[in-house]
């Protein structure tokens, strides 16, 4: 299995709905491709983060209280032998969930669409400084000389940051126009963007040469 197949294989393989030879091939591909398990952690982390961010926010306090108190109108407790059937236990369950559903969901859809969208918990945005360097340069402890004249396309842009830890660029936006520079190899930069700890990886939304930084 090649690299491209990989990425083909990518959206099924992370959602589990590769068949077992397909989902074997991939793991033996990864096992033994760097280039590919980052992309992969990549494209996990983000999927998470895509669905904290679209996760719809419980229904308000009050409007369950309020379909509570329906029920109660509706069903009192003195009712009715066919009521007391239907409100057995389970059934009762049953229809309570049913009835809350009919009655929250149009509710709780609309708070949704008109409340402002929660940060995520996790890789949220950050303003650093660093070097750009060449992430397999840079741990090979190469001069930010050869690591401007370094054109090998297994290596890859990155940045570190002042606290000493090295972060992959990822091929996206801001981040594949500073990759796109190898001249800005050991140049300090402002930056802006998501850290992704798992993979060690960031991605830059802006950033801005520091001039005269030594």
């Amino acid at each position: 299995m090649t690299c491209s197949d990989v990425r083909e294989l990518m959206s099924p393989f992370l959602d589990g709905e590769l068949a077992a030879s397909e989902w074997l091939a991939v793991q033996e591909h990864l096992s033994d491709c760097e280039a590919c398990r980052r992309r992969t952690g990549f494209e996990s982390d983000f999927d998470c983060t895509l669905r904290q961010r679209l996760a719809a926010p419980p229904a308000p306090a009050s409007v369950v209280q309020s379909v509570r108190r329906r029920l109660q109108h509706e069903f009192p407790v003195r009712a009715s032998p066919w009521v007391r059937v239907v409100l057995h236990p389970a059934a009762g369950y049953a229809l309570a969930a049913a009835l809350l559903l009919a009655l929250v969901l149009p509710l709780a859809t609309t708070a949704w669409l008109d409340t402002p969208e929660p940060a995520p918990p996790a890789h949220s945005s950050v303003a650093l400084q660093g070097r750009v360097v060449c992430v397999e340069c840079e741990h090979a402890h190469r001069s930010a000389q050869e690591q401007r004249r370094c054109r090998m396309l297994t290596h890859h842009s990155g940045i570190r940051t002042l606290d000493g830890k090295v972060w992959t660029l990822a091929n996206l936006g801001a981040g594949a126009k500073l990759a796109a520079q190898p001249d800005l190899r050991g140049a300090r930069v402002r930056f802006q963007g998501r850290l992704f700890p798992s993979i060690q990886t960031v991605d830059v939304t802006q950033f801005e040469v520091v001039v005269g930084a030594s």
